[in-house]
């Protein structure tokens, strides 16, 4: 009992005050100070966007977290030119969930790109609750999943009152402009449209 009530303590909840690219207060540098278990919510005003200037968001490994803007109604979050918005690296387990949260702007363009909205490929999880995943673009031969690209055996991705549309793939031998994935997936009142 001792255990459970430490686990459940360790637990915290953290929170974006700004919408700068990093630096204190930013989304970037909540994410890299999360703990396993942690939520981050958003102290700022309603539908605010971040613009990440300085490359993807990349995930820290082996931990459990969840990204919530529910109380701001929706957050933005845009790639600047050439990166991509979100990166969970193939080096160890995540469990990520995503909510009410717009992830646009991604765009790669090299042979075999993956990801330009969200790349996950790591073991693990990845849920979208509410959010929209749109604008996101790959160029460049044998790319996949503009908008999401999972493919790590063993993973799970649910989707859940989104929308992902008006994500595009130029690219011979190219798959999936909206969504690519090879890993157990479950999409429920979902709308995958006009990629």
């Amino acid at each position: 009992m001792l255990f459970v009530m430490a686990s459940a303590a360790a637990a915290a909840t953290l929170t974006v005050t700004n919408t700068n690219d990093a630096g204190a207060g930013s989304l970037r540098a909540t994410i890299a100070a999360a703990a396993s278990g942690d939520t981050i919510v958003f102290g700022l005003p309603a539908n605010s966007t971040i613009t990440l200037t300085s490359g993807a968001i990349t995930f820290p490994a082996g931990v459990s977290m969840t990204i919530d803007a529910t109380s701001v109604n929706t957050v933005t979050i845009r790639a600047a030119a050439n990166n991509r918005v979100f990166l969970m690296p193939n080096d160890g387990a995540r469990n990520i969930a995503l909510q009410n949260l717009i992830i646009t702007g991604g765009s790669l363009s090299a042979s075999g790109a993956t990801g330009a909205g969200i790349a996950f490929l790591s073991g693990g999880s990845l849920s979208l609750t509410g959010c929209t995943v749109s604008g996101n673009s790959l160029t460049g031969s044998n790319s996949s999943g503009a908008g999401i690209y999972m493919a790590n055996a063993g993973s799970a991705l649910t989707i859940t009152r989104s929308t992902i549309s008006g994500n595009s793939l130029t690219s011979p031998n190219g798959q999936g402009a909206g969504l690519w994935t090879g890993v157990n997936t479950t999409l429920a009142n979902t709308t995958v449209s006009g990629n």
